[in-house]
């Protein structure tokens, strides 16, 4: 007959794994939080309402408004503990020879799930600090 042994140190170790598992599962990088599409969810001063972070640190749409026919524009965020940086890089389209340099800006933000507030964000690289606005963006993708 087998007899089956209660062995405190197997019960501690899986104790001690389950619990690293609960602490860890919760914590996601704001970096995978935030990619997706957000749409503005209350008024602001910019006539783009939808902007779109990927996951390879681009943005799209809400900077579509900065290009023309011959300019375009590339820009990139990077974010910290509560600063969000967008970094634009215009490139010029008429091969005329002139060189643009890339320009960034820091905002302070905060990411909650579905929702998401850029402080002053609402005329982006704007120099006048009464023009901005927060932004707050509900995630739809």
């Amino acid at each position: 007959m087998k007899v089956i042994r209660f062995n405190l140190r197997n019960v501690a170790v899986v104790a001690v794994c389950l619990a690293g598992l609960i602490v860890f599962s919760g914590c996601e990088k704001p970096e995978n939080l935030i990619v997706g599409k957000w749409v503005a969810s209350d008024y602001h001063a910019r006539e783009n309402d939808t902007i779109v972070f990927t996951e390879n640190f681009c943005v799209e749409k809400y900077f579509d408004c900065l290009s023309d026919e011959g300019t375009s524009f590339i820009v990139t965020y990077t974010l910290s503990d509560d600063g969000i940086v967008f970094t634009v890089r215009p490139y010029d389209l008429t091969n005329s020879g002139i060189e643009y340099f890339p320009y960034s800006e820091t905002f302070k933000y905060i990411l909650k799930k579905n929702s998401l507030t850029i402080k002053g964000f609402s005329n982006p690289f704007f120099g006048t600090e009464e023009m901005k606005r927060d932004v707050r963006f509900k995630k739809v993708k």
